[in-house]
């Protein structure tokens, strides 16, 4: 009975993740990039060759820049554009969401694309789940409830001594 706030915080956090959930969509290669997007986004334009996602905040070679992402589908290579007014990093390689252009899904994973169109540089992308500020007071809130069943197991032994 001690411990029903804690299973009520639990509850609470575990009902809350319900969202799209955001992912890091990493690059690395003769440059790196990095920008934090829903995992369903709502693409600000669509063709039936790509969607796109306008005015995101990323980092490119580790400086803050806002950019256009475009992932294009199979029938013109797949792939991933990563536009600025001052760079274009083009990858071709493989389609890297599920789903239609109008309602896309981004696929978790690791995958090596060339820079288009003369494939001089190879890159990697990689798409991964950020962890989300529920998970985090989960796992804090574990160690919290973990630190107290010990405590109060410490004190009982400690008076029956």
């Amino acid at each position: 009975m001690r411990f029903s706030w804690i299973a009520a915080l639990l509850l609470t956090a575990t009902a809350t993740a319900t969202a799209a959930a955001p992912v890091y969509v990493r690059v690395s290669g003769a440059t790196t990039a990095q920008f934090i997007v829903d995992s369903s986004p709502i693409p600000d334009a669509t063709t039936a060759d790509y969607f796109a996602l306008y005015d995101r905040s990323g980092t490119i070679a580790g400086t803050a820049a806002i950019a256009e992402l475009y992932f294009y589908v199979a029938g013109i290579g797949g792939g991933l554009d990563i536009n600025t007014p001052d760079i274009l990093i083009a990858l071709g390689g493989p389609v890297l969401f599920s789903g239609t252009n109008e309602a896309p899904t981004l696929l978790t994973g690791k995958y090596q694309l060339t820079e288009y169109p003369f494939g001089k540089n190879n890159y990697t992308v990689q798409i991964a789940a950020v962890p989300e500020p529920a998970s985090r007071a989960l796992l804090i809130t574990g160690f919290a409830a973990s630190g107290l069943a010990m405590r109060s197991t410490r004190r009982a032994r400690s008076v029956a001594q």
